[in-house]
């Protein structure tokens, strides 16, 4: 029996080639794990130079969940256990990083970065449907 569940598996083909479900069950928690994803994505592509700390997931997180504004700063300093100084050095982290973008007509306020804030969106009008990150391995000219 065990050998035919053996010779089943190896027709599957590689793990890696399968989904993962990543199970959650809280909506922040899903949001932390997105933005991971996100972020590794983005080291992955030449994007950024390191994946995002957990402060800082959880802060784009918060964002995501309640948009960028006076009340998710005063809900993330909480929850994060900070100062108000301390959230805008996370920020001008994220700035830097261009995780959070500069307004056009007033530098003093941040946006979510637009693949960030698509995410948001397909999320707050998806729930419940898959998301996938897609990553592509190719060979490198020499």
């Amino acid at each position: 029996m065990e050998e035919n569940t053996n010779k089943h598996k190896a027709n599957q083909g590689p793990q890696i080639y399968l989904a993962t479900n990543v199970v959650v069950d809280e909506e922040l928690e899903k949001l932390k794990k997105i933005i991971y994803l996100f972020s590794c994505h983005r080291k992955l592509n030449g994007t950024s130079s390191s994946v995002l700390r957990e402060k800082l997931i959880l802060l784009l997180a918060l964002y995501l969940k309640y948009g960028y504004n006076k009340e998710a700063k005063s809900k993330a300093a909480e929850i994060l256990k900070v100062k108000k100084p301390a959230i805008n050095s996370m920020n001008l982290e994220l700035r830097d990083r261009k995780y959070l973008i500069k307004d056009v007509m007033n530098t003093r306020i941040n946006h979510l970065h637009g693949d960030l804030e698509k995410l948001r969106e397909y999320v707050t009008q998806n729930d419940g449907k898959p998301l996938f990150f897609l990553v592509q391995i190719v060979d490198g000219e020499s």
